[in-house]
């Protein structure tokens, strides 16, 4: 039983998880301040994770012919997990992601659709192309971030640039973790450095515009420090080993971006929650891969 626990916990990628809700948190808190209604907090915290596992779940189910040639340890082709339990997990997570999100109201139910069917088209359709699997993924984070903001939508203002500013972080990160298995970037090296380095760039600008206040640079500085190095090291020498390292920093600081932008309108104490959803997150991807 215990085995099969940690096969499940394995295919959902659980530590990103909370990657995930620190989306939702920060969209949330971005849209609400401290006008918080908690249950209907919890309700997107909980769609969000359902959906995010459901996907990974998918994931594994269309890759378990390429895993059982270069990663046989995985639970689906390792016999841990069979195809028929996991597609059973797969409609089971997305309705309850669903559900969860009707709960709060139609624009969540709404984000929460479009949320799964980009992550079906990423993993059945577009994941094995170069340019079309990036951006899907980097769309779902996008939309994640919209999910958090669900309850209350306002159209007016600097809000919206902060979806895009995840769509390019995890534009990046997923066109570099394309070369996790067989290591060397090619030209690619170029499309991630430079599409982080504009993420740098726009939440600059809207510093200097006094569009987010200084307190912004606290996180902003904490997620340089934190998947620097890694990156660099995979930039460089872009071994599989390397480059796997830098994926998986780069997805693991993810909530401090969102602490970025909640901190950046209403001061960094606002980032705290959202920063903290990366330390069960770190804990967990000792024990639990994320890639």
């Amino acid at each position: 039983m215990k085995d099969k626990i940690f096969a499940y916990l394995q295919l959902t990628r659980f530590p990103n998880l909370f990657t995930s809700m620190a989306d939702v948190l920060a969209g949330y808190l971005i849209i609400r301040g401290l006008r918080i209604d908690w249950p209907g907090l919890l309700a997107l915290c909980l769609s969000t994770s359902f959906i995010y596992g459901g996907g990974c779940i998918l994931n594994d189910v269309c890759d378990r012919k390429r895993d059982a040639r270069e990663r046989s340890h995985r639970p689906i082709p390792s016999g841990r997990v069979s195809l028929r339990e996991a597609l059973f997990l797969v409609f089971i997570f997305f309705g309850l992601g669903l559900i969860t999100a009707f709960l709060v109201g139609k624009n969540s139910l709404v984000m929460a659709s479009i949320l799964i069917l980009l992550a079906v088209s990423y993993d059945i359709f577009t994941k094995e192309m170069p340019v079309a699997g990036p951006i899907t993924m980097a769309a779902c984070r996008g939309a994640n971030l919209l999910l958090g903001m669900s309850p209350s939508f306002c159209w007016s203002g600097i809000i919206f640039i902060f979806p895009l500013i995840s769509f390019i972080y995890v534009f990046a990160l997923t066109t570099l973790s394309q070369f996790e298995v067989e290591g060397g970037l090619g030209g690619k090296g170029w499309v991630v450095s430079g599409c982080l380095i504009l993420v740098i760039f726009t939440i600059s600008v809207l510093r200097m515009t006094q569009h987010l206040v200084g307190d912004c640079l606290i996180y902003m500085g904490l997620l340089i420090l934190f998947a620097g190095l890694p990156l660099l090291a995979g930039l460089l020498r872009p071994t599989p080993h390397r480059v796997g390292r830098a994926v998986k920093f780069l997805i693991l600081g993810i909530p401090l971006l969102d602490a970025v932008y909640v901190s950046g309108l209403h001061g960094w104490v606002y980032g705290i929650p959202v920063a903290l959803c990366m330390v069960p997150a770190m804990a967990l991807s000792r024990y639990v891969y994320v890639t």
